[in-house]
């Protein structure tokens, strides 16, 4: 394609002339994408559901992922006022009592967000390559690694570490479930399927911890 002028966009001809030598079928090839266009801009949303089963099933699979997700963001911060945590990972103060840092609280609450940053980033990159299942696949299989850091943290060190790597697989999950539903599902599914990420993004609160008083 061309820009003449500021308002006219026309056909490149040498363009169209490289492609019908490349595709000898070239006019078939662009009647039959212009009707699938036009077929899917069309679409009622029960013909959607009756032609696309599969992709919405795998698409609210996908976007399953964002409720642990979410959750396990939310529950490391849950964990400052449990005593076995503090005892564990916090440093003792004169009265003899024990108390995570407000350095290392708010180290670990964003840790997290840290390796996300990373993972929206990645995300993009290997989707392309690999497309969204190896990638869904990759990550889940990551994550299922970091987290052994996490649980066998010896230190706050450590446990800030772990955070750092699970939150890369836990940006392809947010990325990857939008990115897909947007894609790879039919026009008039896409509201809907794009708005069930948001949806699982709002199941991921847990319960606050209380801490019951002790005689």
């Amino acid at each position: 394609m061309s820009r003449r002028n500021s308002s006219v966009v026309a056909v490149d001809v040498d363009q169209a002339r490289r492609v019908s030598l490349a595709m000898h079928d070239v006019k078939q090839v662009t009647a039959d994408a212009n009707r699938a266009t036009e077929s899917e801009q069309n679409m009622t949303l029960r013909q959607g559901i009756n032609l696309y089963p599969k992709a919405i099933a795998w698409s609210v699979l996908l976007s399953a992922a964002i409720i642990m997700e979410g959750f396990d963001k939310v529950l490391i911060a849950n964990l400052f006022a449990v005593p076995a945590f503090k005892e564990k990972y916090g440093s003792l103060r004169p009265d003899g009592s024990y108390e995570l840092t407000a350095a290392w609280q708010a180290g670990l609450t964003n840790g997290a967000y840290v390796g996300e940053i990373f993972g929206l980033m990645l995300n993009g990159i290997i989707a392309d390559r690999i497309g969204y299942r190896w990638t869904m696949m990759g990550a889940l299989f990551a994550v299922n690694l970091f987290i052994f850091i996490v649980f066998f943290a010896q230190n706050v060190q450590m446990l800030l570490v772990g955070l750092i790597f699970c939150g890369i697989p836990w940006g392809v999950f947010q990325t990857l479930t939008c990115t897909y539903a947007a894609e790879v599902t039919p026009v008039p599914l896409r509201p809907i399927l794009t708005t069930f990420v948001n949806v699982c993004c709002s199941l991921h609160n847990p319960p606050s911890i209380i801490q019951l008083p002790t005689d």
